[in-house]
């Protein structure tokens, strides 16, 4: 799997300057980068560019040696994963289970396959006895995890990561940064946790203003 962004613009409003500008890198099977840059740097710009819901001014994304157009953008949801920064934004449904299970669902998986794999994704990452619990009786940690299984079960190729460890506490940070570790997927970390970035990651990408620093 590689991933080949060249020369990618994003640009909020017509007349707004641009939120990327020119951002040209490659992402290659099992590689994990590190995203920094101050807040407004396009960190999150990036991110959501990347799993298609911004679309570029101009520039390529190149999945699998496919350039994605406007009638492709498909392909990026379907090998791309995106756990965003704030899990109250990703987990809406009342039990841990179902949000986990709501992306098989919709693809219309059948119920006992969708179980398999809920179970098999929860017990990788610990959460296994979390299934009947109300998502918003989680702690901070366990609702991390429960947002990226959501995403895990879905098999994508690509993790898109948005400040995974923020506000976690010292046991809850090392836990995530172990499970994220062991994880097959490339995967793009957006953070300014010069620690994680360190222990974590293969090289680091660094936006200032949109650009990518030199």
């Amino acid at each position: 799997m590689t991933l080949d962004v060249a020369g990618l613009t994003v640009r909020y409003g017509a007349n707004d300057p641009p939120a990327l500008s020119g951002v040209s890198f490659s992402l290659r099977a099992g590689e994990k980068i590190a995203l920094t840059g101050n807040n407004g740097a396009g960190k999150s710009t990036l991110l959501l560019t990347l799993v298609g819901i911004l679309t570029p001014e101009s520039g390529k994304i190149i999945l699998k040696g496919q350039e994605i157009d406007r009638k492709s953008t498909g392909a990026l949801r379907e090998n791309i994963g995106l756990v965003l920064q704030n899990p109250d934004d990703q987990l809406f449904m009342p039990a841990v289970y179902d949000d986990i299970a709501f992306g098989l669902r919709s693809h219309g998986k059948p119920e006992a396959e969708t179980a398999r794999v809920v179970h098999e994704v929860m017990e990788k990452l610990g959460i296994g006895g979390l299934g009947e619990r109300l998502s918003g009786r989680l702690s901070g940690g366990e609702k991390r995890l429960a947002a990226l299984a959501g995403v895990l079960v879905m098999r994508p190729d690509i993790l898109l990561l948005d400040e995974p460890a923020a506000f976690l506490d010292p046991p809850s940070r090392g836990r995530l940064t172990g499970i994220l570790a062991e994880l097959p997927q490339a995967m793009i970390l957006a953070t300014h946790d010069r620690d994680l970035a360190e222990t974590l990651c293969d090289r680091e990408l660094r936006l200032e203003r949109g650009h990518l620093a030199p």
